[in-house]
């Protein structure tokens, strides 16, 4: 089972799910963690996150 995830800089993602068996769940779980990453990207870039302090330069 292959599920490739995109996430992109505006937010938005693409999930797919290519192989055998499990297609439905495989693109849940791909989804699932789309949207996870989304979350972290904006706990970082919220002030006070990795990526808003590298911005800064702080």
């Amino acid at each position: 089972m292959l599920i490739p995830i995109t996430v992109n800089a505006d937010g938005s993602s693409k999930v797919s799910a290519s192989g055998e068996g499990g297609r439905v769940e495989a693109e849940r779980l791909g989804r699932r963690l789309a949207d996870a990453v989304r979350k972290v990207i904006r706990e970082e870039m919220a002030p006070g996150g990795m990526t808003y302090t590298f911005v800064r330069g702080r």
